[in-house]
């Protein structure tokens, strides 16, 4: 699992970083089994019908090994996968609260 240095914003301590899920071009280096998108068992032959391109894991949860089966298995189901939350290095962007 490739780790990177940083050192910690807050504190300026050191930290690793585990960079396994960022995706390369449309891969991901490492499959993404989705907890949110598992299914019961009783509808594995169902899935297998609907998405073979996607297998399922022991657990039943999809796995995704790139990001354009992971947004068209989202389509399909018609989930929308939410943005995320970056937060921004100290310095780079300031928001002053007055308290109103």
């Amino acid at each position: 699992m490739p780790k990177e240095m940083h050192l910690c914003t807050e504190c300026g301590g050191e930290m690793y970083m585990n960079s396994f899920s960022m995706p390369i071009q449309g891969n991901y280096k490492r499959p993404i089994h989705s907890d949110a998108l598992a299914i019961h068992p009783d509808q594995r032959a169902e899935h297998e019908q609907l998405f073979p391109n996607v297998r399922l894991d022991e657990q039943d949860r999809p796995v995704f090994d790139n990001m354009h089966d992971h947004q068209a298995y989202l389509d399909k189901c018609g989930m929308v996968k939410q943005t995320q939350k970056i937060r921004h290095k100290i310095g780079t962007e300031r928001v002053v609260w007055d308290g109103v």
